[in-house]
């Protein structure tokens, strides 16, 4: 009875999984001969209907990515290491007081640069919501924008005659030979036919962002 008691008792632990553990346990030395080929699917979907727009597969993902790993490699990283070499050899040769003063006019520029992000950033806020108020398509924000308040308001200013004399342009080209009531003056009628025409433009880009990740 104590031999019995001194030698461990072998259990198969299959007998104590759970429901569906057993299985997947069962079945574990089969799931590699039911997985689908990475390489065949990846030929399937490229001998696919040459009609449809193209799917990338991840064979071609791949291999996107080594291409561009190794245009970093061959082309970007070699000066990245020459210039941290230089600089590093550079600051070598600086006293304490000198590495200070170095440190210091980076830390500046640095915050000179995030500033001058920030007011274009602010700038072309600006532009957008004075497009958009004057019933105009931001697209062209980026165009008029300018970090002088005064030039900014100006460039808005002259784009919208020349986007109002657009539309009327094409008013009478798409009216011409038709009769139509004249209710209003000309101007009346052109700033409310551009209000429109962006009014659409700018709901259609707020409603339907561009994602260059999605798959057409």
């Amino acid at each position: 009875m104590k031999s019995l008691l001194r030698t461990p008792l072998k259990l198969n632990l299959q007998y104590f999984a759970e429901e569906g553990d057993a299985g997947n346990a069962a079945g574990s030395d089969n799931s590699n001969a039911n997985e689908p080929n990475d390489d065949n699917g990846d030929k399937d979907n490229e001998d696919g209907d040459g009609n449809e727009d193209k799917k990338y597969t991840r064979s071609d993902v791949r291999k996107m990515f080594a291409s561009q790993m190794n245009d970093f490699k061959n082309n970007e990283l070699p000066g990245l290491l020459d210039k941290a070499r230089n600089e590093g050899e550079k600051r070598a040769k600086m006293s304490d007081k000198e590495r200070n003063a170095n440190d210091m006019k980076e830390r500046e520029d640095e915050l000179n640069k995030r500033e001058a992000a920030l007011n274009q950033r602010d700038a072309l806020n600006d532009t957008k919501t004075r497009l958009s108020n004057d019933g105009l398509p931001t697209d062209f924000a980026t165009m008029l924008s300018d970090l002088n308040e005064e030039k900014r308001a100006e460039n808005i200013a002259n784009f919208k005659k020349i986007y109002n004399r657009s539309v009327h342009n094409g008013v009478l080209e798409a009216t011409k030979g038709k009769k139509t009531p004249n209710v209003g003056t000309n101007d009346n009628r052109t700033q409310n036919s551009g209000s429109k025409f962006a009014e659409m433009a700018n709901k259609q880009d707020q409603e339907s962002p561009k994602d260059p990740w999605a798959r057409n």
